[in-house]
């Protein structure tokens, strides 16, 4: 009877452990994708600045700029990118 008693109290440590795990799991999932988004703020905070400085300049001498970018095809984790720039007031 002691062997029935011994049996269930380690099955029942899975019952614990089990949700831990995957909790943790999902923990250090969510982690990066916060890591990774948080990059990717910063990153276009910093373009945008870069931006407006550029445009603060050009505005100084009476430049605008139209430009179109197009994505073609990716070749081996390689992107071709197309970029059409017309300055006016040059």
């Amino acid at each position: 009877m002691d062997e029935l008693f011994e049996s269930r109290k380690y099955g029942q440590g899975y019952i614990t452990v089990v949700p831990i795990v995957i909790f943790a799991i999902g923990f250090v999932l969510l982690a990066m994708a916060g890591g990774a988004f948080n990059k990717h703020r910063r990153d276009v905070a910093k373009t945008t600045l870069k931006k407006q400085r550029i445009d603060t300049v050009l505005a100084q001498y009476n430049i605008s700029y139209t430009i179109e970018i197009f994505f073609g095809k990716k070749y081996h984790g390689t992107q071709e990118v197309a970029v059409n720039l017309n300055l006016k007031g040059v």
